[in-house]
């Protein structure tokens, strides 16, 4: 009988070929979240960087940058 705590998944190729892949634990998950969220401030930063000098459009560049960051990064 197999532990519940154990982390190591098993699947089957349709090969017929057996793979035993062990599965991210929380702080390799949370490690992986906090870089991608330094890479989407970093670029959020520099989009509001550049945004300073468009005058009256600024808010909508902000807007749909954050909604671009949002659904397409991940």
């Amino acid at each position: 009988m197999k532990s519940r705590l154990d982390t190591v998944a098993a699947a089957e190729t349709p090969e017929g070929i057996e793979l035993s892949l062990r599965c991210a634990g929380f702080a390799a998950r949370s490690g992986a979240y906090l870089i991608d969220a330094m890479i989407r401030a970093v670029v959020l930063y520099g989009v509001m960087l550049a945004a300073v000098f468009l005058g009256a459009v600024q808010d909508a560049v902000l807007y749909i940058a954050v909604f671009l960051l949002n659904w397409l990064y991940s």
